[in-house]
């Protein structure tokens, strides 16, 4: 893989962490969609539509440093390590790694620059750094134990909020139930603490249970437009689930 792929925000997600068409197109409708709707939502200004495609962008070529460290420095530290690139490729990218950084890093000061024409960076400059802060020391220095569990939440609140902070406390609303749901997928899948839970809490139907849960708890609360967005999401978690059905019933016929 060339420079280019390595240092444009979003290939690196969607060609090595999220790769795969089903596992891409999943990505996109539980994250970047939910995003979109919360600006379309909450936001009167046409313009925040194009302000949070910037911040999008921005956020991610700082985000995606953090896949970048775990997937080339952390393997070194663990016992079974996920391994994402072949040898050549890892070759490469300890050889290049801190050009990566360098040119991901004066990507998203560019777009923070063009953001600024719409809106006040300050907050959003915060939260970059506290993201990049967050995911380094959750790779790299607490990788299990209760300090990988609350540094998992943070960086999964962070994830949800930074590229939508302009929309202000609403962020919350939606992205703290996102997280916890999250917290829980994570407990079932990988064993980060001395709690286990089953496989069960790691599926889409589950977090469509939860999604679906929040949704009436919104909706009973007359938070119309938020409950939306959780009904938007219960929809597309139901539908994934379907999906993965029907892959497993089809391996099973073969």
């Amino acid at each position: 893989m060339s420079l280019v792929v390595y240092t444009t925000p979003f290939i690196y997600t969607h060609l090595i962490n999220r790769k795969g068409f089903i596992e891409g197109i999943a990505y996109a409708l539980e994250y970047y969609v939910p995003l979109f709707l919360m600006v379309f939502l909450f936001s009167d200004n046409s313009s925040d539509i194009v302000l949070l495609c910037l911040s999008l962008t921005a956020f991610m070529s700082i985000y995606e440093i953090g896949y970048f460290e775990n997937n080339v420095i952390a393997i070194n530290y663990e016992k079974h390590p996920t391994i994402r690139h072949t040898k050549l490729e890892l070759l490469y990218l300890e050889k290049n790694l801190k050009k990566i950084f360098y040119i991901r890093y004066f990507i998203a000061l560019f777009l923070v620059a063009v953001m600024s024409l719409f809106e006040s960076t300050w907050n959003f400059i915060g939260l970059l750094i506290l993201t990049r802060i967050v995911f380094y020391f959750y790779n790299l220095r607490y990788r299990f134990g209760l300090g990988n569990r609350l540094l998992f939440v943070l960086l999964r609140l962070l994830r949800y909020v930074t590229p939508i902070y302009f929309l202000g406390i609403v962020t919350l609303m939606f992205a703290l139930p996102v997280a916890m749901v999250n917290l829980i997928n994570n407990y079932a899948w990988y064993n980060r603490t001395n709690i286990h839970l089953p496989r069960f809490f790691g599926t889409k139907l589950f977090d469509a249970c939860m999604y679906g849960l929040f949704y009436f708890i919104f909706k009973t609360l007359n938070y119309d437009s938020i409950a939306s967005v959780f009904l938007y999401l219960t929809t597309i978690k139901i539908v994934l689930f379907l999906i993965v059905l029907v892959k497993m019933r089809g391996k099973k016929n073969v």
